[in-house]
């Protein structure tokens, strides 16, 4: 699933159309690569909406290799 603006707990500073990954906030390991679908200006001014389009995820077939 693409991620969700209120999922998003911290964002450092991108671009939009920039690969960027989602970390979890607790454990601090990667559970993503996705393609920003805003700049992180954008998105820290943004309540809801889609943010991220998920390219890969933990337990996809890519992420096992």
């Amino acid at each position: 699933a693409d991620i969700m603006r209120p999922g998003v707990v911290d964002v450092e500073d991108f671009n939009a159309d920039e690969f960027v990954s989602v970390v979890d906030v607790n454990n601090k390991k990667p559970l993503a690569v996705g393609l920003a679908l805003f700049s992180s200006r954008e998105i820290k001014d943004f309540k809801t909406g889609r943010v991220v389009k998920t390219i890969h995820y933990v337990g996809d077939e890519v992420w096992k290799e």
